[in-house]
């Protein structure tokens, strides 16, 4: 059917956005899920190590019980040997494990904590020495209180970026007590960067996907308005497609045209004599000759049963009578056998109109309809011609 380039230009942008529309929902929904994996993975990491690093502690339980319990974190009050070298361990692990913190806390109330181990440098600036208080987190109170690894989720500060922390209670066997918290504070920048890269390769992938499936989702639209409006049998197109060009011509009042209307001659006796098929064969010989007999730019069209429409575009009625003659001078010459091989004529009786303004579409068929009427009546294998006065034969 046509289209005009606006038009078709339109259409793809509304199939685009509805493709894209279906595209980006599964894919938000890939990312979502890539992204809260990551998430998961990481606190899950974070966790691991502190209650890793939570059974280290607990092997020598009674030297770090002994180091926690002071009141007073100063020189000769604690066990410096046994503070050190935990130190250096925990740096260690911290290392191995690539940790941004290793460190243990006591709690002191819900609201504060004491740092007993930091496995940072000492040297450090985010270095906590032994006794020094901080607030306590949401994170690090709920595995105080249930005994259990917790971990806060990503969270971002502006002076070490992100961060995933992981904590983990360190229980006394002995008085089956909580003597302290493992806290490990795992970078999550690397995260920030593979969530980029994921975004990234979902954006390329919804640019190559849209389009391609722009193109296919275009394609079989447009296969299916074909189907919808060519016939079967045939291949041409239908009665639906005749009507919505003559309406569209009309509309437009796009000038000169002419409408010949085709009924195949005793095309009954064909169906009932030698069968349905050597019939359809009958209606795909017509509309072969209809197609090697008009120009690239008429439109031949199937309306029903034995009738065919054709428009001829820029072509007034007395240049349509020589498109009609060539029509039945080609159906002529094609042979067409029956059951027993006998020859079966084929012949059209056809009527023709020129369109002006002021005609419908409906009396625009009903006049090309008169026509052909009147060339069954003289005889059949006529060409007739709907005027001003009324309908007239053409001379063969």
């Amino acid at each position: 059917m046509f289209e005009t380039k606006v038009g078709r230009i339109l259409r793809l942008a509304v199939i685009a956005l509805i493709v894209g529309v279906f595209l980006t929902v599964p894919e938000y929904m890939l990312y979502t899920n890539v992204r809260d994996q990551v998430v998961a993975d990481s606190e899950d990491q974070a966790k691991r190590i502190a209650s890793t690093v939570a059974r280290f502690v607990e092997l020598d339980i009674v030297s770090y019980r002994r180091l926690s319990v002071v009141a007073q974190y100063t020189e000769g009050s604690y066990d410096r040997f046994y503070y050190e070298k935990m130190l250096r361990t925990l740096r260690e692990i911290r290392e191995d494990v690539g940790a941004a913190y290793v460190f243990t806390l006591k709690v002191l109330s819900d609201r504060e904590v004491v740092y007993i181990l930091d496995g940072t440098d000492t040297t450090s600036e985010d270095f906590s020495p032994l006794g020094s208080k901080d607030a306590i987190t949401a994170a690090a109170l709920e595995a105080y209180r249930t005994r259990s690894a917790t971990s806060t989720g990503i969270q971002y500060y502006e002076r070490w970026g992100r961060f995933v922390t992981g904590y983990a209670p360190i229980e006394d066997g002995v008085t089956d007590a909580v003597v302290g918290l493992v806290g490990v504070d795992y970078s999550a920048d690397y995260l920030g960067a593979l969530l980029r890269k994921v975004r990234i390769i979902i954006l390329i992938s919804l640019m190559v996907m849209i389009p391609v499936a722009t193109f296919f989702v275009d394609k079989l639209l447009r296969l299916y308005t074909e189907s919808q409006n060519r016939d079967y049998v045939t291949r041409l197109e239908n009665q639906r497609s005749f009507h919505a060009n003559i309406r569209r011509r009309i509309r437009e009042a796009g000038g000169v045209f002419s409408l010949i209307m085709i009924d195949v001659d005793n095309f009954k006796n064909i169906n009932d004599t030698h069968g349905h098929l050597m019939g359809d064969r009958a209606l795909k010989l017509v509309a072969d000759v209809i197609r090697e007999s008009t120009r690239s730019g008429d439109m031949g069209f199937r309306y029903g049963g034995d009738e065919f429409c054709v428009l001829l575009p820029g072509v007034r009625s007395e240049d349509a009578v020589s498109t009609a003659r060539r029509i039945q001078e080609n159906a002529s010459r094609r042979i067409l056998r029956g059951k027993n091989g006998d020859l079966i004529p084929l012949s059209m009786s056809m009527g023709i109109t020129d369109w002006s303004h002021g005609v419908s579409a409906k009396e625009l068929l009903q006049q090309a309809d008169d026509a052909m009427y009147s060339s069954k009546k003289g005889g059949k294998n006529q060409v007739s011609v709907y005027g001003e006065r009324g309908v007239f034969p053409t001379a063969p």
